[in-house]
């Protein structure tokens, strides 16, 4: 059986249990990242993030994506 090892997230300093070793069993395999939010976490983090940053970056990367987008008129 793997060890569970927590760990203080590098971005919001909540521990969170890291299974980086199991990555099947890892709270963070349940987060859908996209290509870009995946380049932009191993750019800016050395360090596994905890499931709800992740969430909050993958967020984020939607967001910007959708202000990238031209403006639709309503009529």
């Amino acid at each position: 059986m793997a060890a569970q090892k927590q760990q203080p997230c590098p971005r919001c300093s909540r521990s969170f249990e890291c299974r980086a070793d199991a990555i099947k069993d890892c709270p963070c395999s349940t987060v859908g990242l996209s290509p870009e939010a995946r380049e932009l976490i191993a750019r800016r983090w050395d360090d596994c993030l905890c499931p709800l940053c992740l969430q909050e970056l993958q967020e984020l990367q939607e967001l910007q994506e959708l202000s990238r987008q031209p403006h639709r008129d309503p009529s």
